[in-house]
C-alpha cells in the first residue's frame, strides 16, 4: 500500500537544542520536551530526496530537503530541521552534534515585474543513519 508522504510544515530549531535527544532504534528519535521551534514560511510544498550509499564498507544516507521562501533565513548558525507530513509523521534532520544540515540559498531577482522572487533553499545532511522519524 502506498502511502502519502507530502510534507506540510518545516520548522527549525538551533542543533544545540537537541542535546538530549535519545535514539529509540535505527530510524526513530525522542526529542526532549522544551525545544522551541521556528515555522519556516513556505512555498507549498518543500520536498525531500533521501539516498543511501556505502563508502568503505560505511552506509552514509544523504538528505535533501528543498523549499522556496520569501523568508531571511540566513544567520550563519547550525540549525536542524522538523518536517511535518501530511499523514502525522514528523521528520528530523540534524543532530547536536557534527556533522550539521548544510543550507544553501539562491537569491534570484525576476526577469518580469509579475514573477515571484522567492529564495530557493536546499538543506543537505548526511549522516551514519538514516532519517529518523521523531516519536510522539
Amino acid at each position: 500500500m502506498n502511502k502519502v508522504r507530502i510534507i506540510t510544515k518545516v520548522e527549525r530549531t538551533l542543533c544545540s537544542n537537541l542535546k538530549g535527544m535519545l535514539r529509540l532504534g535505527e530510524n526513530s528519535v525522542k526529542l526532549p520536551d522544551n525545544i522551541q521551534w521556528k515555522e519556516v514560511t513556505c512555498r507549498e510544498h518543500a520536498s525531500l530526496s533521501t539516498a543511501e550509499k556505502v563508502d568503505d564498507k560505511v552506509p552514509i544516507y544523504n538528505a535533501t530537503l528543498k523549499f522556496y521562501t520569501c523568508q531571511e533565513l540566513q544567520d550563519h548558525r547550525n540549525y536542524a530541521y522538523r518536517l511535518k507530513l501530511v499523514d502525522g509523521t514528523q521528520l528530523l534532520l540534524g543532530t547536536s552534534v557534527r556533522p550539521f544540515p548544510v543550507m544553501t540559498v539562491q537569491d534570484s531577482l525576476p526577469e518580469k515585474p509579475s514573477d515571484n522572487s522567492w529564495m530557493e533553499v536546499m538543506v543537505t545532511w548526511s549522516w551514519i543513519r538514516p532519517i529518523p522519524q521523531i516519536a510522539g
